[in-house]
């Protein structure tokens, strides 16, 4: 099965994201934002909390949100996070930074 994860570059460390072309937002794993900060004087943090529907309804409260620079395909871009406990996949690339980053999906036929 295909799925959106590509491996990328998040505050000099390298991981995977996952590119979730139906969320408007960014969304990260609150451990893994702290972690990245611990070794990147860059990471800024912000205490603005947002209210995050899922597509099958439900609600996730964030714990704030994190400015992060973020390498995908050669292309480096800073980008803003919003932090959620026990998020997995740990780094959600919505469809806005996906356009302003020029990413798009594409899936082969089988």
């Amino acid at each position: 099965m295909n799925k959106p994860i590509i491996r990328c570059k998040v505050a000099q460390k390298r991981g995977k994201v996952f590119f979730d072309s139906g969320s408007e937002l960014n969304l990260i794993n609150t451990e893994t934002a702290r972690m990245l900060a611990e070794d990147d004087p860059s990471v800024q943090f912000s205490a603005n909390s947002y209210s995050v529907t899922c597509a099958n309804g439900s609600k996730m409260e964030s714990c704030g949100s994190v400015s992060l620079e973020v390498e995908i395909g050669g292309v480096i871009s800073r980008q803003w996070f919003v932090m959620i406990n026990n998020l997995f996949p740990r780094v959600f690339v919505g469809i806005k930074s996906m356009k302003n980053m020029n990413i798009s999906v594409q899936t082969r036929s089988a």
